[in-house]
């Protein structure tokens, strides 16, 4: 199990967001996304809302798929 790095409390999952084809990491807890290549930090993170709003979808409209853990 990984503890994200940004708010140290929740934990990291890989997720795709099937309508995008896109894997990422996201902490359960605190919403920080990183690409699925990336080494999670502090500084490389950015908010799952973000992301959705640079590929111009809404949370409630797009829904994750959790694959594992990390």
């Amino acid at each position: 199990m990984t503890i994200c790095p940004r708010c140290e409390q929740g934990l990291l999952e890989l997720v795709k967001i099937s309508r995008c084809e896109l894997t990422i990491k996201k902490c359960a807890e605190c919403d920080a996304v990183w690409g699925a290549a990336v080494d999670p930090s502090r500084e490389t993170f950015i908010q799952y809302q973000l992301l959705l709003d640079v590929l111009g979808e809404s949370e409630i409209e797009i829904p994750y798929e959790v694959l594992r853990e990390l």
